[in-house]
């Protein structure tokens, strides 16, 4: 499928999207490790054709559709400091942004991160959710952050993966998402089509790519997303479908210290090696 024809088909059937889709360019680039990746800076999906051409039509939408609403719902700029919290955002953000799309496409793929998956993560997740999606998804997620932080296996878990990811650099790529692997089997979580290890170790390096960008620019992407989000809901309601997303944002009320002592407490009770 010709890339420009793809923006329109997944714009098609997620309208919400088609503006932020205007906004951004879909590329190839034969040596990317993985069916597709984002460039912030650039503000372009690069699709590997050798992997994502291997796609039936409904994963193609889903994959692209993903990647857009990682740049709609791009992570504060003050949030990138924090290795552990960064981690965390970013399942927690994948896990919602599969549910969202599946209430779109009605289709989910074999394997990505879900609710349950963080449940099965997180003992904290699982007894305040219960399966409960719709209260997920509505949650807000410095909340779900704090909940994930209150287990400590988890937390040793995260913090194992750290290791590992501060060492990756695309020669050792296969090893990386192996040792990532590893830890998850060592905690108990299941990854059967490898895709939970895969995705933790792109969306790590994404957002590293993220951090090293000026802050000045970053809120520019984030200016730039919110004003594209709010063109996308008057599409939306335009073409009848009403879609929203319902995950709470808190762009330019707070700054990222004062949100996480109203949803965590004092930052005192935060581990020592937190960098605030």
């Amino acid at each position: 499928m010709d890339n420009e024809l793809l923006k329109i088909v997944v714009s098609k059937h997620f309208p919400l999207l088609a503006p932020m889709l205007s906004e951004i360019n879909i590329k190839e680039d034969r040596k990317l490790q993985y069916p597709a990746g984002l460039n912030y800076r650039e503000k372009t999906i690069y699709i590997n054709p050798n992997d994502f051409n291997t796609l039936d039509k409904n994963e193609k939408l889903f994959v692209i559709a993903h990647e857009v609403m990682h740049f709609l719902l791009i992570h504060d700029v003050d949030l990138l400091k924090d290795k552990r919290l960064l981690l965390i955002f970013n399942l927690i953000r994948d896990a919602q942004i599969n549910h969202i799309l599946n209430d779109q496409f009605d289709f989910m793929p074999k394997g990505v991160i879900t609710l349950y998956t963080l449940q099965e993560m997180n003992t904290k997740v699982k007894e305040y959710f219960n399966d409960n999606i719709k209260q997920f998804l509505e949650e807000d997620e410095y909340f779900i952050a704090k909940l994930m932080l209150d287990d400590v296996e988890f937390t040793e878990m995260i913090d194992e993966m750290i290791d590992v990811l501060e060492k990756y650099d695309d020669n050792n790529l296969d090893e990386t998402i192996q040792k990532i692997k590893d830890i998850l089997n060592k905690h108990g979580i299941k990854d059967e089509y490898d895709k939970i290890s895969k995705t933790i170790v792109k969306e790590y390096k994404e957002s590293l790519e993220l951090k090293n960008m000026n802050p000045r620019e970053i809120e520019e992407l984030i200016d730039k997303a919110m004003n594209m989000l709010e063109k996308g809901r008057t599409i939306s309601k335009m073409t009848k479908q009403n879609i929203d997303i319902p995950i709470k944002l808190k762009r330019k009320r707070n700054t990222w210290k004062e949100i996480l002592r109203e949803t965590i407490g004092e930052i005192g009770t935060l581990s020592a090696d937190y960098d605030l």
